[in-house]
């Protein structure tokens, strides 16, 4: 056994099966405090669960009023204000909703029977069509349900509704409590014989269904079968209609082969004297057709003289535009190749000119050295001369010594410098054999563009004296231009090589 109290507080009403030993008791309350509350204080064998009840499983916003009883998921109207003036909304919490289906499925009460109890201001149809959805509602034994009087809440079903509901759905009427006129408490018991006249009800009303069907299914094969023999009466009929008209065409068309076999025979007799004259003229046009061809080929001959005569030309044309475009390619290499030659011999005059630059310091370097050491040489000799009066002119010979120290210093300077000039003129020779070098490498590539030069000259010549056939005389004009053109770049060529 178990019951279930939809709507539970503790302040609130309770089940007529509590005192019922060994039962088992779901006390579902969204209101988190009222559910605290509840656990405080339930019964032994009780299950608080902290949830409201909807079609479907999901959320909702629930009103929680200055009057904890009138804790709705609906606003609450204005006759509702008009019991209650001091009726206000403190706040809105979002809850937690499960379908009667996915709350036996959590407390394992599925095909068990229950005592419901449903306190859910303005839910009340809304919960009792989701359990009959569900199909739960069947088991429900014992239905304690706190409605108001009135329609209270938006979109509430009226008490009237609700006690019809529960009657089409095998419960009775029982006793009601009216300590609240607006707020009854009113017991339904479930009546197993209607429950039962019920059943048999919908199963007749469905085997009823079902026979409807077939018979609609009946007469809709039977008016297609007769649509069906319509259409193959009418199409008979047609084909009747055709017989007798094709009937009377063969007819016609028999007297019509009499009437033509007799005009086929007057027509093969002009026939025949038609082909006489026929294979006189077809003769003839033989003969006619042979000089034609033999016309024809003679055509053609000239045409392919002319098409090679043609292909000539623009062959000639073409090797001579790729001539024209190997000289000035040819052109433009020697102009390079002299512009190089030109950049080379810049290149040397600049380096030989400042290698005459060196050698010439060099030199005059060689003279100061050369000068030194005649110095050295008069100044050893003064030493060896006046060595007798050394004590008497020690101050000169300290002298003397000074001026021979900066003599040696100068002439290790000038030997460095000396050194310093050798090595100058040890790279400038090897940038002049780089040169010379290079000048070795470029005289055969000039000599070989030289002579490219010449082969393509000789070649644009020869070209241009070629003997020309019959049929090129239509571009002779042209021809004579590209020639002195040619000639006149050939002596430019010669020119510059």
């Amino acid at each position: 056994m178990l019951l279930v109290h939809i709507g539970a507080r503790k302040d609130g009403m309770i089940a007529a099966a509590e005192h019922q030993a060994g039962i088992k008791r779901v006390l579902i309350q969204p209101d988190a405090a009222l559910a605290q509350a509840l656990r405080l204080s339930m019964p032994p064998n009780a299950e608080v669960l902290e949830i409201g009840l909807a079609a479907q499983d999901g959320r909702a916003e629930l009103l929680q009023m200055n009057f904890s009883a009138l804790n709705s998921f609906h606003e609450p109207t204005a006759a509702l204000k008009s019991l209650f003036p001091g009726l206000k909304v403190l706040r809105t919490q979002s809850v937690a909703v499960l379908s009667p289906e996915t709350l036996l499925s959590r407390i394992g009460a599925a095909g068990q029977i229950i005592d419901l109890v449903l306190d859910a201001p303005g839910s009340e149809m809304l919960v009792l069509k989701a359990w009959k959805t569900a199909q739960a509602l069947g088991h429900v034994r014992n239905l304690t349900l706190r409605c108001g009087s009135d329609v209270f809440f938006a979109g509430a079903a009226t008490r009237t509704e609700i006690d019809d509901f529960l009657a089409r759905e095998g419960f009775t009427k029982g006793p009601e409590d009216l300590r609240d006129p607006d707020w009854p408490v009113t017991q339904w018991q479930a009546d197993p014989a209607l429950r039962a006249l019920k059943a048999s009800l919908s199963e007749a009303r469905a085997a009823m269904e079902a026979k409807a069907k077939v018979l609609t299914d009946t007469e809709t094969r039977a008016k297609a079968a007769e649509d069906r023999v319509k259409a193959v009466e009418a199409t008979l009929s047609e084909a009747r209609a055709t017989m007798e008209a094709k009937a009377k065409a063969l007819t016609d068309t028999e007297t019509r082969a009499k009437a033509a076999e007799d005009r086929a025979k007057a027509v093969e007799a002009a026939l025949s004297e038609a082909r006489a004259a026929m294979e006189a003229k077809a003769k003839a046009l033989t003969d006619t057709e042979t000089r034609a061809k033999a016309a024809e080929d003679r055509v053609k001959a000239v045409e392919a003289a002319l098409s090679e005569a043609r292909a000539t030309t623009e062959a000639k044309a073409k090797a001579l535009s790729e001539t024209e475009t190997r000289v000035k390619a040819a052109e433009d290499r020697v102009k390079a190749v002299e512009a190089t030659l030109s950049e080379a011999r810049a290149t040397i005059e600049a380096k030989a000119k400042a290698l005459t630059d060196i050698e010439t310091r060099a030199k005059a370097a060689e003279e100061k050295a050369t000068a030194a050491t005649a110095n050295v040489a008069r100044a050893n000799k003064v030493v060896a001369q006046h060595a007798d009066d050394a004590k008497r002119y020690s101050l000169d010979l300290m002298q003397a010594r000074q001026d021979l120290g900066i003599a040696l210093r100068v002439q290790t300077r000038v030997q460095e410098d000396l050194k310093e000039l050798q090595a100058r003129y040890e790279v400038v020779q090897g940038i002049r054999a780089e040169q010379e070098e290079l000048l070795r490498q470029l005289t055969p590539r000039l000599r070989l563009a030289a002579q490219q030069l010449h082969v393509l000259t000789q070649d644009r010549e020869r070209e241009a004296v070629a003997p020309q056939s019959d049929a090129l005389r239509l571009s002779s004009e042209m021809s004579r231009k590209s020639d002195l053109s040619h000639k006149a770049k050939k002596k430019k060529a010669k020119k510059k090589t």
